[in-house]
């Protein structure tokens, strides 16, 4: 096999088990100097098999660009840039940015070389959520890369910008550059337009589920839901959904804050189905995880769970030895094992909050062993989040959840939305209950008490109902509450 058909390979994403060893050894017994396409080649196949060979095989090219092939600016960047793709794909995205930064401070790399470490860094921050220095390094990209570069490079420039506009919850700032993307394609050849035609598509569905019903109405959301899963499907059978995993996950992520789980299910069941899974699609199976109903599907779940748990042990163990091997002492092995450790409390917990998260809630909604519910919406968090900032909205819902614990200590509270909460007490007594909501709305929360805080919908289980049936009569009853605005409370009758 030649270096020109693995790359073709690559490209394409048509390697498998039988062509992988092939196109490993296809640059490897010839007395050359090793290229960019060894290094993607082998990257590739780092990614899609997870082999320790061709990460072998890697490491040593990564070290013949920095101390053995003559010191060009170019073979040096190689060795960054690859440094950079390897703890991409293991998960640490802090060290592969540093050493995309130590790329760009080389001085002599050529403006394409330049573009594609740039395109990688902005990527990289922004999928670590550093919105504001992702704009930065593309604006750096757009004054000083964007006019050497072809019309195609051109077009992820600017949809760079779309993304993290759509992040920063700038309508008006990602419509700008969509609109200048759309204007580079017209003055285009056809060929471009199909070469990028679902890479648009996928920041359209992103664009529409994160805006969300401040830009679009009911209608236009659901269709967008129905036609990305049917899109997604076709695209499982071209591989063409491999290529846009990011923008998937982040999709899919939205799906799952909105509770939106047999979608979910459905799209990563399809990709699950048609491709192996690979270290750089761990958000992706975890998301799968999450959205399998374990009432219905436990035998699936349990097998998609130690499927997960493998696929991070590997990890943790790859991180680990590469560390070792380049960059500082290796970490005790409780350190590099706590994220595996904690699995368990990551699907019982909510992240931000602590509280229990909605798939703890989901394995107890059959229940009817308990005294009351209380649903809970948080008022006005975008009001909050527009005006104070969204870190100030995190905070704000911590110090929510904290309050709930204190004023009722003995209950159980589960996160299921952005800003909606379930509590499940053993009180019956009405009482009881609205003492404890009056405690909850005394407690301070920052320096905001002129926003009403929340709205609650509460039902007695005096009938032998399920938890399940309680949520659906007390959900009612709360939309009650909020559009009258009479009370910030209301029992069900």
């Amino acid at each position: 096999m030649t270096i020109d058909e693995a790359k073709n390979l690559i490209i394409n994403h048509n390697i498998d088990k039988n062509t992988y060893l092939p196109a490993i050894h296809s640059f490897l017994g010839e007395e050359k100097e090793e290229n960019y396409y060894s290094l993607m080649i082998l990257v590739g196949l780092f990614d899609i098999f997870y082999s320790e060979e061709a990460y072998k095989y890697l490491v040593i090219l990564l070290e013949n660009f920095k101390n053995k092939l003559e010191k060009t600016p170019q073979n040096l960047g190689y060795y960054y840039y690859g440094q950079s793709l390897i703890y991409l794909i293991l998960g640490d995205r802090s060290r592969a940015i540093e050493f995309s930064l130590e790329a760009k401070k080389i001085d002599g790399l050529d403006k394409t070389f330049l573009y594609y470490t740039e395109c990688f860094l902005v990527s990289a921050l922004y999928e670590e959520n550093l919105y504001s220095e992702a704009l930065n390094e593309n604006l750096y990209i757009y004054d000083n890369i964007y006019n050497c570069v072809t019309d195609e490079k051109k077009v992820s420039i600017l949809l760079n910008f779309v993304i993290i506009y759509t992040y920063l919850n700038d309508f008006d700032n990602s419509t700008k550059f969509k609109n200048l993307v759309i204007d580079l394609l017209n003055k285009n050849n056809k060929s471009l337009y199909d070469k990028t035609e679902d890479l648009i598509y996928y920041i359209d569905t992103f664009r529409v589920l994160s805006f969300g019903n401040d830009c679009y109405d009911d209608e236009v959301i659901n269709k967008t839901v129905d036609d990305y899963v049917e899109h997604a499907f076709q695209d499982s059978k071209s591989n063409l959904f491999y290529s846009y995993i990011d923008l998937h996950v982040a999709i899919l992520s939205n799906l799952y804050e909105r509770n939106r789980l047999d979608d979910v299910y459905k799209v990563c069941k399809i990709y699950i189905n048609s491709r192996q899974s690979t270290l750089m699609n761990i958000d992706l199976y975890k998301l799968y995880v999450e959205s399998i109903s374990k009432e219905y599907n436990l035998v699936e779940y349990i097998s998609a769970l130690e499927k997960y748990s493998s696929l991070l042990e590997y990890k943790n163990r790859l991180t680990k030895k590469h560390s070792q091997y380049y960059y500082e002492k290796a970490q005790d092995a409780d350190d590099i094992n706590f994220e595996f450790n904690k699995l368990k409390n990551d699907y019982s917990h909510d992240a931000l909050t602590k509280c229990f998260s909605r798939a703890k809630y989901d394995s107890i909604r059959k229940s009817k062993n308990f005294g009351s519910l209380i649903y809970f919406d948080v008022n006005k968090l975008k009001v909050i989040n527009d005006t104070f900032g969204h870190k100030f909205g995190d905070k704000y819902l911590i110090k929510f959840v904290h309050n709930i614990e204190k004023a009722m200590p003995n209950d159980s509270l589960y996160r299921i939305g952005g800003d909606e909460f379930i509590l499940i007490s053993n009180d019956y007594k009405k009482d009881d209950i609205i003492k404890k909501l009056e405690k909850l709305f005394r407690l301070r929360l920052f320096n905001t008490d002129d926003i009403d805080k929340f709205s609650a919908g509460i039902v007695i289980n005096d009938t032998g109902i399920t938890i399940q049936s309680a949520e659906e009569r007390a959900d009612k009853i709360l939309y009650d509450v909020k559009n009258l605005k009479e009370e910030y409370y209301r029992f069900y009758k």
